[in-house]
Order: C-alpha cells, then sequence, then structure tokens
C-alpha cells in the first residue's frame, strides 16, 4: 500500500505536467496563428525568434507526453531515463530566451540607457549558466538519491544541486520583478495628457505585469514548496518550474499580436496633429480662402515637415517602441505656432486695408 501511494504521489504531477503542457501548447498555436498575420511588416530577426518559441514550445510538449508513457506506460521511473536532464535545461532555453526578449524590450523603452541594459543582460546571462549546470548535475547525479531527489544530491560544482535551483529560480523572480517595474515606470512618465493615448499606455503596462504574474507566481511557488517542505516529491516541484517556460512564451506572444490593434488605434485617431485645412481664421476676411489655408497646414508645412503621428506607429517590432515614438512625436507638437505663410497673407491683407482707409 506504501508504495502504491508513493507511486501515485510521482506519477501524479508527471500527468498533471502533460496536461498542462498540452493545454498550454493550444494556447501558443492560437497566439503564434494571430500573429502570422500581422508579421509582414517585421524583421526576419524577429520571425525567426517566434518560429524558434514555437519549436522549443513543441519539443517541450513533446518531451513531457514521453515522460508520462514513460512512467505511467512502462512503469519505469524518470530518473532512470537518460533524458532526465533534458525537461530542466529545455525549459531553462526557453525562458532565457523570452528574457532577452523582455530585457530588450526594457532597453528600448528606457531610451537605450546602458546602466540599466547591462545589469539586467548579467544577470539574465549568469541564471542560464546556473541552469545548464544544474541541468548537467541532474544528468550525472546516481546512487539513490537519483530516485528521491536529484536536486538535493551532491555535486562536484556545487555542494548541493538544490544551490543552483534556488539560485536560478530567485534569479529569475528577481529579474521578472526589475523588468516589469523598469518598463512600467518608463512608460509613464511617456504620458502626454491625451486621453487616447494614455489609455493605451495603460493598456500596454497591463499587459506587462499579466505577462510577468503568471511565471512569476509559478516560480514562487515551486520555491516555496521546494525549500518549504523538504521531503516533498521532486516532480511535484518540476510541476511549477516547467510550466514557466509555457507561460512566457504566451506572453510574448500575446504581446505581439496585440500590436495590430495598437496601430489601427493610432492610425484612426491622428492624435495631436490637427489640419487646418477646415478653419476659417477670420470669419470677415472673406479674402483668405480655404486653399491658402491648406497651404499653410502643420501637415503640409515645408518649415516643421514632421510625419503624421499614426505613420510612427508602422513597421516598428514592439508595441513598446510605438507607444514611446508617439509620445515624443506628440510633446513636440506647438499648436500656438501660427504657420509662416498664413501669417504673412494676413499682413499683407491688413496693410492693404490700412491703405485703403
Amino acid at each position: 500500500m506504501v508504495a502504491l501511494e508513493l507511486r501515485a504521489s510521482r506519477t501524479g504531477p508527471i500527468l498533471l505536467e502533460a496536461l498542462l503542457q498540452s493545454l498550454c501548447q493550444g494556447v501558443v498555436f492560437s497566439q503564434a496563428a494571430r500573429y502570422w498575420d500581422s508579421r509582414r511588416e517585421d524583421t526576419f530577426a524577429l520571425k525567426s525568434y517566434v518560429g524558434i518559441l514555437v519549436v522549443l514550445s513543441v519539443l517541450q510538449t513533446s518531451l513531457e507526453i514521453y515522460k508520462a508513457w514513460f512512467v505511467t506506460i512502462l512503469h519505469h521511473q524518470w530518473s532512470a531515463s537518460p533524458l532526465k536532464w533534458t525537461d530542466i535545461l529545455l525549459n531553462g532555453t526557453i525562458v532565457v530566451l523570452c528574457e532577452v526578449f523582455l530585457v530588450r524590450r526594457c532597453w528600448l523603452a528606457t531610451n537605450k540607457k546602458i546602466w540599466i541594459l547591462v545589469p539586467l543582460a548579467v544577470l539574465t546571462l549568469s541564471i542560464f549558466v546556473v541552469c545548464v549546470i544544474l541541468a548537467v548535475e541532474v544528468g550525472l547525479t546516481a546512487g539513490d538519491v537519483t530516485v528521491e531527489d536529484p536536486l538535493r544530491a551532491n555535486t562536484r560544482h556545487f555542494g548541493s544541486a538544490g544551490f543552483a535551483f534556488s539560485y536560478w529560480i530567485f534569479g529569475s523572480l528577481v529579474l521578472d520583478a526589475l523588468v516589469t517595474v523598469i518598463l512600467s515606470i518608463f512608460l509613464w512618465r511617456s504620458k502626454t495628457g491625451l486621453n487616447y493615448l494614455d489609455k493605451t499606455l495603460r493598456h500596454i503596462i497591463g499587459i506587462s505585469w499579466e505577462s510577468a504574474a503568471v511565471p512569476f507566481i509559478s516560480e514562487l511557488v515551486a520555491v516555496c514548496i521546494y525549500n518549504a517542505l523538504p521531503h516533498v516529491n521532486y516532480q511535484l516541484v518540476l510541476l511549477f518550474v516547467l510550466s514557466t517556460g509555457k507561460f512566457y512564451t504566451i506572453g510574448i506572444l500575446r504581446s505581439l499580436a496585440y500590436r495590430v490593434q495598437l496601430r489601427a488605434r493610432l492610425q484612426s485617431t491622428d492624435l495631436g496633429r490637427t489640419s487646418l485645412s477646415g478653419w476659417n481664421w477670420d470669419q470677415e476676411r472673406t479674402a483668405v480662402d480655404r486653399l491658402s489655408i491648406a497651404e499653410a497646414s502643420p501637415l503640409d508645412n515645408p518649415v516643421t515637415n514632421r510625419p503624421s503621428i499614426s505613420s510612427t506607429a508602422v513597421g516598428s517590432d514592439d508595441a513598446v517602441s510605438d507607444i514611446t515614438r508617439v509620445a515624443e512625436s506628440t510633446a513636440e507638437v506647438h499648436f500656438a505656432d501660427t504657420p509662416k505663410p498664413l501669417t504673412r497673407r494676413l499682413t499683407a491683407l491688413n496693410t492693404a486695408d490700412e491703405n485703403a482707409s
């Protein structure tokens, strides 16, 4: 009876992980299809990045299904499989690719500040190195402890693999929090006072927090279980750890697919750039026709010669970059500046009236 309960406690998390990975894979395919419909303006590098994420996600799901088959159908312990280290390494690779994308987004949103990029990049690299070492150590562990919990085995590079595991999880938690907070602060500072643009900014900030919240909670639960319950099943901890790769991928694909709605919103409302073609400056002076005023419109004024805000949002690889450029373009608008051609025309009319009187 005890052996049966012990076996159920080990196979249960593995079956649940295979089911969760399969469900999340369907969401990944759905978000990837939405991105595929809007990929035309993206660079080859971004398309390749999304393709790599989807392929790695499929490999991870296939590995978890094979893991469930190996344990439940063949009745073997997963720790006896030569592939026991691959699930940790594959998930760590997906996570670090997503974190690199988030760090780059944070760097672009902060106007490419090097003092923000360097610490985040170093932390990301250290997390990936520790993840690789952890996967190698799990694959090299031998003895009875391999069956029970390879993360608590004594290793050659660390006193215990638990140190590498804790650093990996806590490092990811800190990195997620830093990127999300920095991105939110700089986006919030980009507010222009225009309701439409500020509403879009708030929505992007909300998506950033939603994308980071799910993997953050999953990692936090895993590390709490691992440290608070020392004798808990190893596979139960991996249930929460191995889900983070899927959650990161879904969040990034969702943010990329949202760019279509963002660009459509910016193109439908030309924020901050108002044409003067339909405005009569002086109701009593019929000599100033609409054609003259249209020639002095800020959109066509050779002095300003700046593009429309809606055009700045087209062709970008990132929704955050779109909003940042739109905010900068809006900040440059000065409605109080009277176009010079129109000023000369009105001055000429005033001089003619004075001479006639």
